[in-house]
């Protein structure tokens, strides 16, 4: 019997964005609202940026992009935790936003506010989303 090792290439994470940017609806329009999922937890930490002022067809900065950028899923949820009562707008209205690995998904930010968060699954990883 052979024996074959798997060879995982490495992840696109550049293209990965521009592809769920196009899905998203806006094309390659350049947008630095991400935030990635590592082994590490949420980077970065804290996110600042303005809402959407013109929707659907922005080219404004109120895009949101999670990022998993590890081998495990994550499972973002709102504050506070157990409750998860807080404003759902950075989970997509959602109790929870589940990405499994090196998957992303966009969202848009229309009203502004700081939105705290957690992983779900680990919670001493948290984060802030600020929009302006």
């Amino acid at each position: 019997m052979e024996y074959q090792q798997k060879i995982t290439p490495p992840i696109d994470y550049e293209a990965m964005r521009e592809d769920v940017l196009f899905e998203f609806g806006i094309g390659a329009t350049p947008h630095n609202n991400y935030i990635a999922y590592t082994s590490n937890g949420f980077e970065p930490n804290v996110k600042t940026f303005k809402a959407v002022t013109t929707y659907p067809n922005s080219t404004e900065s109120g895009i949101l992009v999670w990022e998993n950028n590890s081998d495990e899923v994550v499972e973002i949820a709102v504050d506070p935790h157990p409750h998860h009562n807080g404003n759902r707008a950075i989970t997509n209205g959602e109790f929870s936003l589940i990405l499994e690995p090196n998957t992303a998904q966009a969202l848009t930010i229309t009203k502004t506010g700081t939105y705290t968060y957690h992983n779900e699954r680990n919670l001493s990883q948290t984060g802030t989303v600020v929009v302006e």
